[in-house]
């Protein structure tokens, strides 16, 4: 297959996400036909001027592999000018791999291998695996339900990190929840999600965060960038990032990620997570995710074309069984990076939540600001591409602005605003 053909050829893109921009963008400009696949709107990525069409499949189909891998079938039979499927979150890389033999052989996938994947996708299983590699890990037990809580966060002391098995289950709609002592756990203990989670309690670690995008072909790093997370969508620091810079590439994190990579036997895109204390002589890691990072944006402003690499290799590899050529190459330092709209989500949750002190929600207007002028790249907003980013925008406001018009709505009226009667009086 010629580089004019593969490239003219069409790409489903699976999920509706924020990162989803920068890989429909990515695609479009390299000169494929992209059509985006979605189960619900999430991010507004169907107004972009780079999705060529929209493929919608209903919440039941998702909920089960072989209706998905029979959907999936029938819409590529009847389009045939589409020869790779990319699914971009974990929940749709998690679809995908759940169907197994069942999907469609007439495509290329362009996701990590089945064995990767699952292991990747369970944070137990990921963190044992790293222990036998030597991989700096701050000390952690495993909580088979909320009864064994107590117990797993006596052997780790306070203060320390909670966190589900896997991504998809949240506590109190955060990724981990940060406890300081044992009246806060008390506190929450009742409300705590029932069932047989099971839960990761780690020793708090302090430091700045650091994420390293990467691809990899046979367990081999070709190509990477290591980005340091400057501020989170939440006071403690957990939570999602919205602002960040590339950073030089650290050797320790870069050894780290190559030893997974490695055992893995890694092909494709990924992105793994650290935290690095003030001195820079003590890590730990925090995860790695088979899939490109939320605000992958950053590696692809700093010269890292994951999805046209990973989109290109998986059709080469498809069409003629052969590994594509991909030269190793670094990313740029000193790129900044903002994503306006979490900033603006996670003020108005600081506000409204009355959780942050006095003097962080005086200094979190200005740091958007600031953060704003000063990126090199916006994780959605585009000049070229606007829609998306003022769709979602506008849905942010919407909401509150009609809350307040029907609280006003519901205010008796006082006072007459009718004209005068000129005959009376």
């Amino acid at each position: 297959m010629s580089n004019h053909e593969h490239r003219s050829c069409g790409v489903l893109v699976l999920g509706d996400l924020r990162q989803t921009l920068t890989v429909v963008r990515s695609l479009s400009r390299a000169g494929y036909w992209v059509v985006l696949g979605r189960c619900e709107a999430g991010y507004a990525v169907g107004k972009s001027r780079c999705v060529a069409d929209v493929w919608e499949y209903d919440v039941d189909t998702e909920k089960s592999p072989q209706r998905f891998a029979r959907a999936l079938a029938e819409y590529l039979d009847s389009h045939p000018e589409i020869g790779c499927v990319f699914p971009v979150g974990e929940k749709d890389i998690s679809l995908l791999t759940s169907c197994g033999d069942l999907l469609p052989r007439s495509v290329a996938y362009a996701m990590p291998g089945e064995t990767v994947v699952k292991t990747c996708l369970n944070k137990i299983a990921t963190l044992r695996l790293l222990g036998e590699l030597g991989v700096p890990l701050a000390e952690y037990r495993v909580a088979e339900g909320r009864d064994e809580l107590n117990s797993a966060i006596e052997g780790v002391g306070y203060p320390c990190i909670v966190k589900a098995e896997t991504e998809q289950t949240k506590i109190f709609g955060l990724k981990a929840l940060v406890l300081h002592s044992c009246e806060e756990l008390n506190a929450l203990i009742e409300q705590w999600p029932k069932g047989s989670a099971r839960w990761i309690v780690q020793k708090y670690f302090v430091g700045d965060r650091r994420n390293v995008y990467f691809f990899a072909k046979k367990g081999r790093l070709l190509s990477s960038v290591e980005v340091h997370i400057g501020r989170t969508d939440r006071v403690d620091g957990t939570g999602y990032a919205v602002e960040g810079v590339s950073v030089a590439p650290t050797a320790s994190l870069n050894e780290s990620t190559k030893r997974l990579i490695e055992r893995l036997d890694y092909t494709g895109v990924g992105c793994t997570q650290f935290l690095v204390d003030e001195t820079g002589e003590k890590t730990t890691f925090l995860e790695i995710n088979a899939r490109l990072g939320a605000n992958f944006a950053i590696a692809y402003r700093c010269g890292l074309d994951l999805p046209r690499w990973w989109v290109e290799s998986a059709l080469v590899e498809s069409a003629l069984g052969v590994e594509s050529p991909i030269s190793p190459a670094e990313g740029a330092v000193g790129k900044r990076y903002c994503w306006l709209y979490g900033d603006v989500q996670g003020f108005k949750h600081a506000l409204f939540g009355l959780d942050a002190p006095v003097r962080e929600l005086l200094a979190w207007p200005l740091r958007i600001v600031r953060s704003w002028l000063l990126a090199d790249t916006h994780v959605t907003w585009d000049w070229q591409d606007p829609m998306p980013s003022l769709s979602k925008m506008a849905e942010m406001f919407s909401g509150p602005l009609r809350r307040v018009s029907s609280v006003f709505a519901k205010i008796p009226r006082r006072w007459s605003c009718t004209r005068p009667d000129p005959t009376l009086g």
